[in-house]
């Protein structure tokens, strides 16, 4: 300190680990022997004894010999020390203390002539002249006497050089050199105690790996490594100093092993005792996070601030005595002691020191110093046992200096004196100053900061353990001294210690469960309140933004709370939402914080409630499940209150407006309400959620190879919600405002992270604002209303229209059986191509009214009246196709009339005017302002979808082989790529689509076809996209169930929304949804909760076009065109990309799933009019068709595999199967006997001659006999794969069911809950003897017959007699195999195997390849797509130990010297900065890749061309991966697990942003 900060880093290499062993301990080691090498006899008296005086020629004693006045200091050795110590210091005269010379001078003279100080210059000499040749003046000739130097003039910096001093002395006396060890045992003994004390400071200040551990060794001495390396070897030859170090953590230290971190060693509650605040081999702030950890010491037992110092060698032991009773360090300590209680204000001038006593320099630390110090004085004098005889001085503290100078050589000082001279003395005495007469004492100062913490004023009060020192010091005075003990010290000490217990609460001691709820409160209350400040700040910048920027002003009128100008004062919260108890009984505020649903509790909020507001009745649970528009409950929304949004803190509510402004607005302006609050309303801002879209190959096969199966190369997108809302406006202020946009390192354009979770966000989801309807229950079978059979024959088409029919089937009669899918299909109008003669399909993407139909198209029951409703403004729009008809159409089903919305909680509304629900309301201009951002928002989030996923597939797949292939729902960019081909080739610029269909130019009415078309598409490419988001968190949470303890189940459930878990974990079952509970909020908690925010838009979205889907993504018959229609034959003259492919060569769940939403989307659209049960009957129906689209998909994918090289092999299979296997199919198990029946009815179907070829039985080719048997296995085995495929298929559509329908298993699953025993059957299979393969099969047919139950699947034989599922199926083939002259080309193929691919997480699954010493790889690798022609350079497991990982790798790749290993696919590539492992992430996982760098030994994620180093997988036996790697590594289960988590919770990119943001070594982009 007293040379400038430029001497801090030598300082610190001085004082700290590991250079301490040589410089300062050596130093102090030094010190301490100069005090006890001196001679002890003292010198006043005795030198002439030991002659040491020299003599004048007269024989008398003249002073010391000079020779030996170094040696003198004996009996002075302490006091000159310490002296030195102050004055080197420089705090002489901060201290307070008096200059000895000035006060006595004769005294200091002849101590001179002694030689006891070296001689003191003149104030001249002889050899000076003098002035004006006068002689010298006998004041010129007086001695200069000593003088003080302070280096700093800032009391704080004295202050602090006060509290180094101490510590000096503290250590002098604490770290002695230890006793002489009897023998090699001894020895032993000592080194681990000091070891063990190097242990407890190191981990006082925080765990500590082992390897931090480890360099205890380097401050230890080389003696006492050398001893414990031997005393180790007994233990672990291998590891010596490590088995020693493993003794001493395990004595006082516990092991915390941490998931993805390495082990911790936490320090014991009763090693605390043994921690010394002033130990010296540790840093100043490790000490101060030791203060902060210390455990608080009890009120009923006082704990010393120190602990006893370690024995000392017999030679060094007075030097602990002469210390602790050292006039000078006793004032010194009675100084900072009456300084730190003094609380009057300072107004004497003449005070030495007077600059101490200034508050603002007053340090806890310091203060600690001084009861420090005391505490070591009564542990020195405490023990007396050594002190008998009348030689004591020579035992130390009776030198010179010492405030037993004076003692009796015959009565030894004992604890107490000491206390009587260190504690009890008169304070003008220990002082030398009458300014401190009458003070309070030490044991008085004590008293007062252990049982008033002294008054200091201290932030937070003074240290618990240091008011406990205290405590103990008056305790161990009380002790020994009769006169501490005395004057009823006593009862103060019992009344003190009574007030501390009862604190502020009178006396009243509180339990642990208060102390733990009043904690709870201050952290919630503390939480809230930064929440706040949060917001008020966000409005505030928002507001500050409108005074620059005009445009933003017109955007944000009437936003803010309140306007500019107003008296009123800003009221801003935190956006919560209504919460209550599952009993209804306490009405909270609950704030959604977490993406996984967790909730921080607030304080309640005033109700909104008028007095003239009707209660709003809550939706009745009788099961009536058909309600009307006229009913009383009919139009009440699901959410008592819509979320606010996180940035203005309001709706947009039209129920917080009042009627008047309503009718006041008349659609001529915006109407600007005001809310009950008081806040400002803008109708014009649409309410959405945070999103974030990326490319994923999680569910599919991950093998890294683009060419391989066609819907597994081109990558998914997957969509994560944080379920936080945010108007438009205010997300697109939030990001164009940098200030509060914060932008993080590798962040890329127009992504923005949450305002409130900071989780990273890319897009914006529409909030749909959906009725209690919703969440209905469907009714029991044997209460089902049903249609009966009206239809004569089998040709003749129902004439009852289902769609329209629902509101009038009450008056039916009932039966026990819903309608068979022969009934469906051959009366659904969802068939519109057959059941609905008004219109026409065009071929491509859009029904048409025919031109020959002037009426509307007449059903047989009435169809209820809406006025104003939607969907009558859907069907005026349905003779027009165009794109300006589709928005409009989304403008109308998006919004939510406010007529329509009636909350179950009373809302502050007027029921004067426009009350009545059957009256036209007219939208105002601002309702439809708001419509058209909610429409702005849903295409935002269509473009962003469906540009992820484009530049995904550019970037995995390259520009040729996209261009070959785009994928499905791309017909534009098909087309586009076809139409442009010679273009390309030439060089030439492309042209854009539409404009490149057609030479001449299009008209505007067939470009704006054209342009909903392309609406369309990417509507199904959403769709697409929200069923792989289903089936991707679906596969992540079976696998953390099947891979996690049971203890997790609960934590793991409840952050992905689960209810239930049955079928092995196979089937996750939703909580079933409760309007009562949580204010409506209950249906989307978790994260497959919040996926119902997104269905719910993609349903809304798809009413408008719901024929539309159903048909292009079932593919029904559709009949032949018209050949007098000479429009539709000039549009068949362009060869087109089928917007939608036909399901047998597309992926059929999201075929499946695009039904299930359009069905669902219609009865959103139309709320009220359609019942549930009919909604879930379309559904089941829907089901049942792609279950059979996906078995038909399966069986033909194996067996095209398997007669590759047979042309001729459908006829031959027909052949077999007509003659052979449809009567001889028979087995003995009638489940297997079913389901074999069910396949080998698809297959004929699928190759029946009639829509083929009709060729004579004669002529059609047989197989031989020998290839009958062959072929027929075949058969069978491919019928019997696809069983798998159909319980996968039922499994994730089960899921998505519930999504979209949240009540839709309400009863089924009870049943299937009270039968889930397929554990047990499985165990008994087991034990009976039967093989794997049969019991496999035998759990296979069982799953499947519970998810038939689920579904409410009749029998699937039966189901396959409907011819006109028939028809169905062999259209689908047709459509599949042959080619259309106006088509373009496009892939073929037959998906045996498609995403989601199943995680290797069971017995049944995973694959026998992998060795037991081995874990499979984090992606779904195959074995089946190793490529044996080219060079093996990847692995298709990891080795559990890294020596064996390392050898495979240095034996596959031997010319590599940097090794990166692909830990998805298992793919080895070249680290060497080439950036190989960025151009594979684009291929294996769009853009996200984890690598093992195998010989850095560390993880590196990498997301585009942005990467970051992780954990290293590879660990040893302490969880740590050191650099120097000494010890076997091995792979870590939780670590991997949390690279597992990285991968399958699309979690890479948010940590890659994460980990370069908080660390200082930042990798270059595109260098691995």
């Amino acid at each position: 300190r007293r040379n400038g900060p430029g001497m801090s880093d030598q300082g610190l290499n001085y004082s700290e680990p590991p250079f301490c062993r040589p410089l300062a301990d050596a130093d102090i080691l030094l010190l301490q022997f100069a005090l006890i090498c001196h001679t002890s006899p003292r010198v006043v008296g005795s030198s002439s004894s030991l002659g040491m005086m020299t003599t004048n020629d007269d024989g008398g004693e003249i002073g010391m010999d000079p020779s030996v006045v170094g040696l003198a200091f004996g009996g002075m050795g302490t006091l000159r020390l310490v002296n030195l110590l102050i004055h080197r210091f420089g705090v002489f005269d901060f201290l307070g203390f008096e200059k000895a010379p000035n006060a006595n001078l004769d005294q200091y003279k002849r101590e001179i002539q002694m030689g006891l100080y070296p001689p003191e210059m003149h104030a001249t000499t002889d050899d000076d002249a003098t002035v004006d040749g006068d002689e010298e003046s006998p004041a010129e000739k007086e001695l200069v006497l000593p003088w003080t130097y302070c280096p700093a003039q800032d009391p704080a910096i004295c202050l602090n050089l006060v509290e180094e001093l101490m510590h000096l002395i503290i250590i002098l006396i604490t770290e002695m050199p230890p006793p002489s060890p009897r023998n090699k045992n001894d020895h032993a003994f000592e080194a681990k105690r000091r070891l063990k004390r190097e242990v407890i400071h190191r981990l006082a200040s925080g765990n500590k790996t082992h390897s931090e551990m480890a360099e205890v060794h380097h401050v230890l001495p080389q003696r006492d490594n050398f001893v414990l390396c031997e005393t180790g070897k007994l233990v672990n030859p291998d590891d010596a100093s490590g088995a020693a170090l493993e003794d001493a953590l395990g004595e006082v230290a516990k092991r915390k092993c941490r998931t993805g971190s390495p082990d911790e060693w936490e320090l014991q509650k009763e090693a605390w005792g043994q921690y010394d605040p002033a130990f010296h081999h540790i840093s100043t702030r490790a000490h101060q996070s030791a203060t902060e950890k210390r455990p608080k010491p009890k009120s009923d037992a006082h704990q010393p601030y120190a602990p006893c110092p370690a024995p000392a060698h017999v030679a060094f032991r007075r030097v602990r005595r002469d210390l602790t009773a050292d006039s000078c360090i006793l004032a010194m300590a009675y100084r900072v002691l009456h300084v730190h209680c003094h609380e009057k204000e300072f107004q004497d001038t003449q005070l030495r020191g007077r600059e101490m006593y200034e508050k603002e320099i007053k340090s806890e630390t310091v203060l600690a110093r001084a009861v420090h110090l005391l505490t070591l004085g009564a542990y020195a004098w405490g023990d007396d046992d050594d002190v008998r005889s009348t030689s004591w001085r020579h035992l130390g503290g009776g030198d010179i200096g010492s405030v037993f100078q004076h003692h009796q050589e015959s009565a030894p000082p004992n604890a107490c004196d000491w206390i009587n001279m260190a504690l009890l003395r008169e304070p003008s005495d220990v002082m030398n100053s009458e300014w401190y007469r009458g003070k309070e004492s030490t044991l008085a100062l004590l008293k007062k900061i252990a049982f008033e913490g002294g008054g200091s004023g201290f932030l937070g009060g003074v240290d618990p353990s240091l008011r406990s020192g205290a405590a103990w010091l008056c305790d161990f005075a009380a002790k020994f001294n009769p006169t501490a003990a005395a004057a009823a010290f006593a009862g103060s000490l019992a009344s003190a210690n009574n007030a501390a217990k009862g604190g502020e609460g009178g006396g009243a001691v509180l339990t642990k469960e208060e102390v733990l709820e009043g904690k709870k409160k201050a952290a919630k209350e503390k939480a809230m309140a930064m929440m706040k400040a949060q917001m008020a700040k966000f409005a505030a910048n928002i507001g500050d933004d409108d005074e620059d920027d005009d445009h933003m002003s017109e955007d944000l009128e009437g936003s803010r709370s309140p306007s500019r100008g107003s008296n009123e004062t800003p009221n801003f919260s935190t956006p919560v939402r209504n919460r209550s108890d599952s009993t209804g009984t306490e009405a909270i505020q609950a704030m959604d914080l977490s993406p996984t649903g967790d909730f921080t509790l607030t304080s309640p909020i005033a109700s909104q409630k008028s007095p003239h507001t009707p209660h709003t009745p809550r939706t009745p649970q009788s099961g009536c499940s058909t309600p009307r528009l006229t009913s009383q409950h009919s139009g009440i929304r699901l959410l008592n209150a819509r979320p606010q949004c996180i940035i203005c803190g309001t709706d947009s509510d039209p129920m917080q407006l009042d009627d008047s402004t309503l009718g006041e607005s008349d659609g001529k302006q915006p109407a600007k309400t005001s809310s009950s609050e008081g806040e400002t309303i803008n109708r014009e801002k649409a309410l959405a959620f945070c999103g974030y879209s990326q490319a994923s190959t999680v569910a599919t096969n991950n093998n890294g190879d683009a060419e391989a199966a066609h819907v597994q190369s081109h990558v998914g997108v997957h969509v994560t919600l944080c379920g936080h809302a945010i108007h438009k406006s205010c997300c697109d202020l939030w990001q164009r405002d940098d200030r509060l946009s914060e932008r993080l390192e590798g962040v890329k354009r127009r992504e923005f992270r949450c305002p409130l979770c900071q989780r990273l966000s890319n897009c914006l989801i529409p909030f749909i604002d959906v009725g209690v309807d919703w969440v209905d229950s469907p009714t029991s079978s044997e209460n089902a209303p049903v249609l009966p059979s009206v239809f004569k024959s089998e040709e003749e088409p129902m004439s009852v229209d289902v769609m329209n029919c629902n509101e009038s089937v009450t008056h039916l009669e009932s039966s026990n059986d819903r309608l068979s899918l022969q009934d469906f299909l051959s009366s659904s109008k969802w068939w519109a191509t057959r059941n609905d003669p008004s219109i026409s399909w065009d071929g491509q993407c859009t029904f048409s009214e025919r031109s020959d139909n002037n009426r509307k198209p007449s059903t047989d029951l009435p169809i209820l009246s809406l006025p104003s409703s939607p969907r009558n403004q859907v069907r005026k729009m349905q003779s027009k196709f165009g794109k300006k008809e589709l928005i409009r159409a989304w403008n109308s089903v998006l919004r939510t009339p406010p007529r329509l919305v009636k909350r179950r909680a009373a809302r502050s509304f007027s029921t004067d005017r426009n009350s009545s629900i059957g009256s036209p309301v007219i939208p105002t201009l601002s309702e439809q302002k708001e419509s058209n951002s909610v429409v702005d928002v849903l295409r935002r989030f269509m473009d962003q979808v469906s540009d992820v996923g484009h530049r995904a597939d550019m970037r995995r797949m390259g520009e040729e082989d996209l261009f070959s292939d785009f994928g499905e729902f791309r017909h534009y960019l098909s087309e586009k790529a076809a139409y442009n081909k010679v273009n390309r080739a030439a060089g030439k610029e492309m042209v854009d689509w539409p404009m490149c269909l057609s030479p001449t130019s299009l008209t505007e009415t067939r470009r704006q076809e054209l342009s909903r078309e392309k609406l369309i598409s990417k509507l199904l490419f959403s769709i697409q996209s929200f069923t792989y988001t289903c089936c991707s968190e679906a596969s992540e949470a079976r696998g953390l169930l099947h891979n996690s303890p049971a203890s997790d189940a609960p934590s793991i459930l409840s952050k992905f929304g689960i209810g239930k878990v049955l079928l092995d974990g196979d089937l996750l079952l939703l909580p079933q949804p409760n309007p009562s509970v949580d204010d409506g909020f209950q249906p989307f908690d978790g994260r497959l909760g919040k996926l119902r925010y997104l269905g719910l838009s993609l349903m809304v979205a798809t009413s408008p076009v719901s024929k539309e889907v159903v048909q292009l993504c079932m593919s029904f018959p559709v009949p032949e065109p018209d050949p007098f229609d000479f429009e539709q034959h000039e549009k068949s003259s362009i060869q087109r990309a089928p917007v939608a492919y036909p399901i047998l060569c597309s992926h059929v769940l999201t075929h499946t799933v695009g039904s299930l939403i359009a069905v669902t989307g219609r009865a959103r659209a139309e709320e009220g009019k359609y019942s549930i049960d009919s909604v879930v009957d379309d559904c089941r129906n829907f089901v049942r068709i792609g279950l059979v689209a996906r078995v038909a998909q399966v069986i033909l994918a194996n067996l095209r595999s398997s007669f590759i090289d047979n042309p001729v092999w459908e006829q031959q299979v027909y052949s077999i199967i007509e003659e052979n296997m449809l009567q001889n199919s028979d087995v003995g198990d009638p489940n297997e006997n079913e389901w074999r029946h069910f396949g080998v009815t698809i297959l004929h179907t699928l190759l029946s001659p009639g829509k083929t070829a009709s060729q004579p039985a004669s002529f059609r080719p047989h197989p031989s006999p020998n290839d009958v048997d062959r072929m027929s296995s075949q058969i069978l085995q491919a019928i019997e794969s696809a069983k798998a495929e159909a319980i996968a298929f039922l499994r994730d559509l089960s899921l998505v069911c519930q999504i979209l329908i949240p009540n839709i298993f309400s009863r089924s699953s009870a049943a299937l809950e009270s039968n889930d025993d397929t554990g047990n059957n499985s165990l008994s299979l087991k034990q009976l003897g039967c093989a794997q393969e049969d019991v496999q099969r035998d759990n296979l047919t069982m799953i499947f017959k519970r998810y038939m139950t689920l579904f409410h699947i009749e029998n699937i034989y039966n189901m396959l007699k409907s011819y006109l599922l028939q028809q169905i199926v062999q259209t689908w083939y047709a459509d599949s195999t042959g080619k259309s002259t106006h088509m373009l080309d496009f892939p073929r193929i037959f998906h045996g195997t498609t995403w989601p691919v199943t995680s290797c997480t069971n017995d049944m699954t995973r694959p026998n390849a992998i060795p037991p010493s081995c874990l499979p790889l984090l992606g779904n690798c195959s074995l089946a797509n190793v490529n044996d022609n080219g060079p093996r350079s990847r692995i298709f497991h990891l080795p559990k130990s890294y020596t064996d990982l390392y050898a495979e790798l240095s034996e596959m790749c031997p010319d590599i010297e940097q090794t990166a290993l692909c830990l998805v696919c298992g793919q080895v590539l070249n680290a060497a900065g080439k950036g190989e492992c960025t151009k594979h992430a684009y291929k294996c996982g769009g853009g996200a890749g984890i690598y093992f760098l195998v010989q850095e030994c560390v993880g590196l994620i990498m997301h585009g061309q942005k990467a970051a180093y992780v954990h290293s997988p590879y660990v040893d036996f302490y969880g740590e991966t050191p650099q120097y790697r000494g010890r076997p590594l091995n792979l870590d289960l939780d670590r991997y697990r949390i690279l597992q988590s990285l991968w399958s919770g699309h979690l890479v990119r948010e940590k890659v942003i994460a980990e370069r943001a908080s660390t200082r070594q930042v990798i270059i982009p595109n260098f691995y």
